[in-house]
């Protein structure tokens, strides 16, 4: 999980994930083995931290659904809950 709310960096977030999943660390991606396909999520407009966690479970449970079960999958975070414009 990539995140740049409450800045304008980004940072690769290590911890727990929403639901049945962990993160990893993004840095994982620049290392020599490095996947051949690489699913990005974006999440839309109004949703929050929590919510951002729950749709990026939700992109990895259709993955594996559909057999994409050892797909890399990096998702991104913004700070998306606030007024149109500002957004």
């Amino acid at each position: 999980m990539i995140s740049t709310r409450d800045f304008l960096g980004y940072e690769g977030v290590e911890g727990s994930g929403y639901g049945n999943y962990s993160f990893s660390n993004i840095s994982e991606l620049t290392q020599e083995q490095c996947p051949e396909e690489i699913v990005i999520f974006v999440h839309g407009w109004n949703v929050d931290e929590n919510k951002a966690n729950e749709r990026l479970d939700r992109v990895k449970m259709s993955l594996e659904q559909n057999n994409y079960d050892n797909i890399s999958l990096v998702g991104f975070s913004w700070g998306s809950d606030t007024e149109w414009r500002a957004a």
